[in-house]
């Protein structure tokens, strides 16, 4: 049986139930990070795999009739600690009232156009997207659903399985991604490293 990695203290690192959720990183800052980086120190025989999620081609899977609608719109991100805190299974500690005065909402474009490629594509995640700006209604919640239901399609994604040294870099500005859950007997060793826009 494989150990939980610990501190000198004994206290276990890392976070256990980290990224088992849709999003792309730090989707909540006022400039998101351009890409990140996974190194594997030590991956389960079976799970604990990342899938990805291609968010133009999620863009292609909605309805054409409202593109021009959603190219006006804005979404609210945020940190939502409390909502992952409180997931069955969850060992995340509660945040302090200075951590929870650092959390902030950040308004991004539902579709952007990628910098580089040109292309558009969907910016909107379960994680971290909360609501459509100026749509609050249960209408709103409906769209951003079916948004979501696009943005996570058996279609658009990619499953890596790991391997220990493999290095794995994406782009997540047109690209969610999470983990998948594995037998927590096995320990999910990774570095990550984010990449900044600028």
């Amino acid at each position: 049986m494989f150990q939980i990695k610990k501190n000198h203290f004994g206290e276990a690192l890392g976070i256990e139930d980290a990224g088992r959720y849709w999003h792309s990183d730090v989707s909540y800052g006022k400039t998101p990070p351009m890409g990140s980086l996974l190194y594997c120190i030590e991956t389960p025989p079976i799970g604990g795999d990342t899938l990805f999620a291609n968010q133009y081609l999620a863009l292609n899977l909605i309805n054409k009739n409202i593109i021009s609608f959603l190219e006006n719109l804005k979404a609210a991100h945020s940190f939502n600690y409390d909502k992952l805190q409180k997931r069955k299974d969850s060992k995340r500690i509660p945040l302090t009232e200075k951590q929870k005065s650092k959390l902030v909402v950040t308004e991004h474009p539902l579709i952007i156009r990628h910098p580089e490629t040109n292309k558009k594509c969907l910016y909107a995640n379960p994680g971290f997207t909360n609501h459509i700006i100026d749509h609050e209604s249960n209408a709103g919640h409906i769209l951003l659903n079916y948004l979501f239901s696009c943005a996570t399609h058996p279609s658009v994604i990619y499953r890596y399985k790991w391997k220990r040294n493999d290095l794995v870099f994406w782009d997540n500005r047109c690209l969610m991604h999470r983990a998948t859950p594995f037998n927590d007997m096995y320990v999910r060793h990774m570095y990550r490293t984010t990449v900044s826009s600028y």
